[in-house]
């Protein structure tokens, strides 16, 4: 579990996401004024009079409680594409066009209030389309779509899920993308989301879909990103109501696939990334999923 200073440190690239939006709603509202508290540290004390000289309360610290057990994974969804979508370590054909679930299992945590998710995938092999397009046509896209209320088949404004998306960029490739002012490498993904109106929530339940197309012959990868080694401003995390941090790392599981016949790709992905910066070439701009 992080410290209020570790935390603070690893949650300030979500807080110039419009995360401050939530913090706002939830002071004005004052149902749970202290759901990313772990993000913004403040003394919440009315402030003393100006006529009189009076110490600030210290901040008592928060009794730690929350359990680093929560996680997300991809699965194969249940929107049809033009194939049925591979399961972790199997194939499918090349121009096959798929969606994946991207899921968020809470642990032992009744409380989830946001999440961040940063992966990288072999962009020469496979591309992030539309998923309301993707049974009849890849079309390439910038976005993944978020999940506004938690299940397959769910209507939005259900009281379920994280119904927030702070953050949602993808970068196709080839070219390098700036996603708000950062440049990331082709084959990127972003998506961050939470909870505003709903409650917090708890067990297993759907934070996005990953629309897919498989281009190009080869093992495809879909790899989760933590900070060490990747950049701290793409370090996937989970947290609670009080901000403590509660995913584990160790619970995350690469998805892998061939695109081809089974047992025709090896086992190393054919993209290699580069950690070289250079200005950004995709121009592309958001497009609504």
């Amino acid at each position: 579990m992080l410290d209020n200073n570790k935390l603070g440190a690893r949650w300030l690239f979500l807080l110039t996401l419009p995360v401050l939006l939530i913090l706002a709603a939830l002071a004005a509202t004052g149902t749970s004024a202290d759901k990313l508290r772990g993000a913004s540290q403040v003394n919440s004390d009315p402030l003393p009079s100006t006529t009189q000289d009076v110490e600030p309360a210290p901040i008592a610290p928060h009794a730690p409680y929350a359990t680093a057990d929560a996680f997300l994974f991809l699965t194969p969804g249940s929107e049809a594409g033009s194939c049925p979508a591979p399961s972790n370590g199997g194939s499918v054909a090349v121009n096959c066009r798929f969606v994946l679930d991207m899921m968020l299992n809470m642990g032992s945590n009744p409380d989830g209030a946001a999440q961040q998710s940063y992966l990288t995938f072999t962009y020469g092999l496979i591309q992030n389309a539309r998923v309301s397009a993707i049974g009849s046509s890849c079309t390439v896209t910038n976005t993944v779509t978020a999940d506004a209320c938690g299940a397959p088949g769910c209507a939005p404004g259900d009281p379920t899920g994280f119904e927030v998306a702070l953050q949602n960029e993808v970068c196709n490739g080839p070219g390098q993308c700036s996603f708000r002012g950062l440049i990331v490498d082709p084959g990127s993904i972003a998506y961050a989301s939470g909870a505003l109106s709903n409650p917090v929530q708890g067990g297993v339940f759907r934070v996005a879909q990953v629309g897919i197309c498989a281009t190009t012959p080869g093992q495809a990868v879909l790899h989760w990103e933590f900070s060490p080694p990747a950049l701290a401003n793409r370090d996937t995390e989970i947290v609670v109501a009080d901000g403590s941090q509660v995913r584990n790392p160790a619970l995350f599981t690469d998805y892998t696939f061939c695109v081809g016949a089974p047992g025709s790709c090896g086992a190393t992905p054919t993209n290699t990334r580069t950690s070289t910066r250079v200005p950004p070439t995709n121009t592309r701009t958001n497009t609504s999923t």
